[in-house]
């Protein structure tokens, strides 16, 4: 069953048509005027009123062709309507669909609605309770938010009925706030009455829950009432639930037992709206031992309740007490694409995806860090900057997917410092507000404030001032000499399309430094950027593997990333990005948004034919990147390569070279026959013991045969053997000390072929090497798509022979010893 609540506008007939595409059926026999029914997925629609009126789709006779069409169950056709000519104002209705029988398979419909209105999801944090009306509780008075004012109704009959606020221990009730509210109707006349109502500003949606304390004593005389009431459509709408204690100690709901036992503690009823049409019940009973949690199906949503009392006898432990009157929202059971109207102060703990986000004067919504918050359509903020926060602590940062211009809103940004200036604990930083909210540089104050100046290719210090207008098309570094702070940037968030400042100055590196403007990450991979004579990687500060002194700069580009560079760029970051020609351009869309919790970076864990190699020394680490890619060349590929960004002072720095020496932080280099020699930088300002460690092997071809060699030692190894390398280094030592040899198919390293006399060839259908120096090898055979089909260990033989391997097709043969790898491509003959 499909079901959805409707609010009839009352200006205009109330219409819902239910149309499908009914598959096929047998095919009936031949006849005049068939009047048998062939649906095969018969479908159902009714529309449900508030006080339970059903109305039905109209129907024909086929008896009676002539007749006007009357209500009814349809059976015959595909095709529903039902049509209310004049429904009230603000009415709800229940929308239901659904099927007679067993579907033949999964049915598809339409569904078009006329005459209705938006219904409105509230978002509760709603609280009041006695001690806020400073001892004067009246008709029309109102000091909770959430809740509509109190009404006030009583009538005598011989006695007395009204309200106070008093101390519920006087009635014998424990556990319960002086003051609270409090009713009595006496003597013992039903005609002494009194009721406490009160409308709440919206209907509970869904995942709502309603809360009080309630207490009342048992009346051993045995007369009168007191209880709640709760309603839908208002207090003169369809009652909905009734507890009631009455003539006995029992309480009752809706006219069944809901607690037997005797007791003194006051109980805190909940009302849970868990789905549309079912309100969950839970309390525990005055004896602190007994509990009821059931759910009933109700009519509709609470949007009232009634606190009563009636006919009582005298004396003040017959009068019922309440009080803490709550209504909260559990932000994981709204529906998604809810219209939402925030009420009271919300913090929204759960991920959430509305179609519209009403926040009214008096309200707020706060999204809690690492939360996300989509609003497909349009946000009202009519509370100002401080009314919509986005949270941002160690943690990290709420996330926010919009459509909206101009949504005045706080953004915050946590970060980390250092009270030793020395310390490199900087960051790269943007402002995600838009021009016009005037941003200065305030927003940074205790914060050493640098921009970064394009023409000549460094920081410039933004001084002491607070007034500096900061263009919010650059991004920002920022120094914070204290273990940590929040900045916040209040004004109007940016939304849709943005030109970042890029320039291509005469001389230097033509970087800039640019700044993600959004309240939400951005994605360097997505559509939605124009990159005009831009290089296609980005280069962030790595403030999280930062330390001491020894910046870390993490690099992405767009295939993998070195130093924890990925893809995402988080909100409140700032990166930098490389010109190439004159003009460029880089701008964005809406497209490049998307909700990412990582700091910026995330973990490849599924990379394809790439190497990771890091240097350890001194208690620090840099990485460095080469990876496979068929459209990269063997020079610097602005499109495929990330430069070096070195690290400072005591950490060391690994990088690979170009064959025009550009140093680079993730080298893309195309796939190839012949060997490649790819040499390494290291650098390290201080002398001592070193390690390299060479990871991802496994993510190559098991024919791929990669080496290791250190020129200045002689050493040289195969990478499948051996992945890590600790050596001795001096501070002066020449940086181009290492090399990779990428082994090609048919390739023999040029380094190692003086001492390889192996000779491989093909004949009488055998496979036959020579080894004149008799030493122990590795043979492995691989077929064209490079699986490994053969593999044997020759011991000190000086030739072999090989039967049965797969004829006339190319086969490549790699041999390796403990000095040499040997690859060649043979067909067998």
């Amino acid at each position: 069953t499909y079901t959805i609540q409707i609010e009839a506008t009352g200006s205009e007939p109330l219409k819902a048509t239910l149309v499908w595409t009914d598959p096929y059926g047998a095919v009936p026999a031949p006849a005049l005027n068939p009047t048998d029914a062939n649906l095969v997925n018969d479908l159902d629609m009714r529309l449900i009123a508030v006080n339970g009126a059903v109305s039905s789709p109209y129907i024909l006779d086929p008896a009676n062709p002539a007749t006007d069409a009357t209500t009814g169950d349809n059976f015959r056709d595909n095709i529903e309507e039902i049509y209310i000519a004049n429904p009230g104002a603000n009415q709800l209705y229940t929308l239901q669909i659904n099927h007679k029988g067993t579907l033949s398979s999964p049915q598809s419909y339409s569904l078009i609605i006329t005459g209705n209105k938006m219904v409105s999801t509230y978002l509760f944090n709603a609280a009041d309770n006695a001690g806020n009306y400073g001892g004067n509780w009246t008709d029309g008075s109102n000091q909770g938010s959430g809740f509509g004012a109190w009404t006030m109704t009583s009538g005598t009959n011989g006695g007395s009925a009204g309200y106070f606020l008093g101390d519920p221990s006087g009635a014998g009730i424990s556990g319960m706030p002086d003051p609270s509210f409090a009713l009595f109707a006496n003597p013992k006349d039903n005609g002494n009455y009194v009721n406490a109502d009160r409308v709440l500003v919206g209907p509970l949606s869904i995942g709502s829950t309603l809360s009080f304390m309630w207490g009342v004593n048992w009346d051993s005389q045995g007369v009168g009432n007191k209880g709640i009431n709760l309603y839908t459509s208002g207090i003169s709408g369809i009652q909905i639930i009734n507890i009631n204690m009455g003539s006995s100690a029992v309480i009752t709901i809706n006219g069944n037992p809901m607690f037997n036992n005797y007791g003194t503690n006051a109980m805190t009823l909940n009302f849970e709206y868990v789905s549309a049409g079912n309100l969950r019940v839970y309390a525990t009973g005055r004896d602190g031992v007994e509990t009821y949690d059931q759910t009933i199906a109700v009519a509709g949503a609470p949007d009232a309740f009634r606190f009563y009392a009636s006919g009582l006898d005298g004396g003040d432990q017959r009068q019922p007490y309440f009080n803490n009157l709550t209504i909260t929202t559990n932000f994981s059971s709204t529906p998604s694409n809810s219209d939402a109207i925030a009420v009271g102060n919300l913090t929204f703990d759960a991920d959430l995806v509305l179609d519209n986000l009403t926040i009214e004067s008096g309200n707020s919504v706060t999204v809690a860090p690492l939360k996300n918050l989509t609003v497909n359509t349009n946000i009202d903020n009519q509370a100002g900057t401080s009314a919509f926060v986005l949270q941002s602590d160690a943690s990290g940062t709420a996330s926010l997917l919009h459509n909206t211009n101009d949504v005045d809103m706080t953004i915050q940004r946590y970060v980390t410092g250092d009270v030793v200036t020395t310390n490199a604990k900087y960051h790269t930083v943007s402002v995600p507000l838009t021009q016009s909210s005037n941003p200065l540089s305030g927003l940074f104050t205790g914060a050493y404030l640098y921009r970064f100046d394009q023409t000549s290719q460094d920081y410039v210090t933004m001084g002491t001032s607070t007034t500096v207008g900061l263009p919010v098309n650059q991004g920002y570094l920022i120094y914070y000499p204290g273990a940590s702070t929040t900045f916040e940037f209040a004004g109007k968030a940016n939304n849709g399309s943005f030109s970042t400042d890029v320039d291509y100055p005469p001389f230097g590196d033509n970087y800039n430094l640019v700044p993600n403007p959004y309240p939400s990450a951005i994605d360097w991979n997505a559509a939605g950027w124009t990159k005009t004579n831009m290089n296609g990687s980005i280069y962030i500060y790595n403030t999280t593997s930062s330390s001491s002194g020894n910046p870390v700069w993490a690099s992405y580009n767009g295939v993998t990333g070195a130093n924890g560079g990925s893809q995402f760029i988080p909100a409140g970051q700032g990166f930098f990005v490389q010109s190439n020609a004159a003009a460029p351009v880089l701008a964005m869309t809406n497209e490049v948004r998307v909700h990412n919790a990582q700091p910026f970076y995330k973990e490849n864990t599924e990379e394809v034919e790439t190497l990771r190699l890091f240097a350890y020394a001194n208690g620090y680490t840099d990485e460095s990147v080469v990876c496979f890619v068929e459209e990269s060349t063997t020079a610097f590929d602005g499109q495929y390569d990330a430069l070096k960004f070195k690290n400072w002072n005591e950490a060391p720095n690994i990088y690979s070279l170009t064959t025009d020496k550009t140093e680079l932080s993730i080298n893309s280099i195309p796939y190839s026959t012949e060997t490649y020699l790819m040499e390494l930088g290291f650098e390290w300002n201080e002398s001592g013991e070193a390690t390299i460690e060479i990871q991802g092997m496994e993510s190559f071809g098991d024919w791929v045969s990669i080496l290791f060699e250190d020129r200045l030692t002689g050493i040289r190894f195969e990478l499948r053997d051996q992945n890590s390398y600790s050596f001795q280094h001096e501070a002066e030592a020449d940086p181009s000390r290492f090399v990779l040899h990428f082994m090609g198919v048919t390739a023999v390293d040029e380094l190692q072929s003086d001492k390889s006399d192996y000779h491989i060839w093909s004949a009488d259908k055998q496979l036959h090497i020579s080894n004149p120096a008799a030493l122990p090898a590795l043979l492995e055979v691989f077929d064209v798509q490079g699986r490994l089909i053969y593999s044997a260990s020759q011991q000190s033989d000086a030739k072999w022979t090989i039967s049965g391997l797969p004829e006339a097709q190319l086969l490549m043969i790699r041999v390796r010893n403990a000095e040499t790898v040997v690859n060649q491509k043979i067909f067998i003959r």
